[in-house]
């Protein structure tokens, strides 16, 4: 045989090998496409409806649903396609004593009371030692409404802080005590809730 002809049945084999071994690969991707839709059917995830919370529990009776959760509520949107609804939003504890401490020393201490309140709040401060009280209020959205300052509060005193006019909702104050030479010994966040 030539070597033109046994050079070109060479190359004509190895192409029909490698036709071959791509064929293989596509078949190969296809039934694991395959696969994977079936066990997607298989596995689907089915949802109801669902509480996500510290506590709560979600109903169903005569077409109406409830969620019922502790917390507010707040940032809700929802969508709706077909007859599946979904709500989503974060909630916000209903205890009205939240505080986040951030620096807190031994001796020195702050509440607030009445909360919820019409706007007329006492901050309770416990200082061992004289210092300078700031207080920043803020609304939900981080504008501030308020702001107030006192100094040489030492020991328990009642420092009343006078929000009557704000809207009913919730608040934040940043509550700073520092000593003279600008030490913090105390930072926290109190929520606030004026009522009407």
């Amino acid at each position: 045989m030539p070597k033109k002809a046994r050079v070109f049945i060479h190359v004509y084999l190895w192409g029909t090998h490698l036709n071959h071994l791509t064929m293989m690969k596509r078949a190969s991707m296809l039934t694991a496409f395959l696969l994977l839709v079936s066990l997607s059917c298989v596995l689907a995830q089915s949802l109801s409806p669902t509480v996500i919370s510290p506590a709560g529990r979600f109903a169903s009776a005569g077409g109406y649903t409830l969620s019922e959760t502790v917390g507010e509520m707040t940032m809700v949107e929802t969508y709706s396609a077909g007859g599946s609804i979904l709500t989503q939003g974060f909630q916000q504890p209903s205890d009205n004593n939240v505080r986040v401490p951030i620096v807190q020393q031994a001796g020195y201490d702050l509440t607030v009371s009445p909360n919820p309140g019409t706007g007329s709040f006492y901050f309770n401060v416990a200082a061992s030692a004289p210092v300078t009280i700031d207080i920043r209020v803020t609304d939900v959205i981080g504008q501030t409404v308020g702001i107030f300052q006192t100094s040489g509060i030492e020991g328990a005193q009642r420092l009343p802080v006078d929000l009557s006019g704000l809207r009913q909702g919730v608040y934040f104050a940043e509550v700073w005590m520092n000593y003279s030479t600008g030490t913090t010994v105390y930072r926290m966040t109190h929520r606030l809730q004026v009522v009407r």
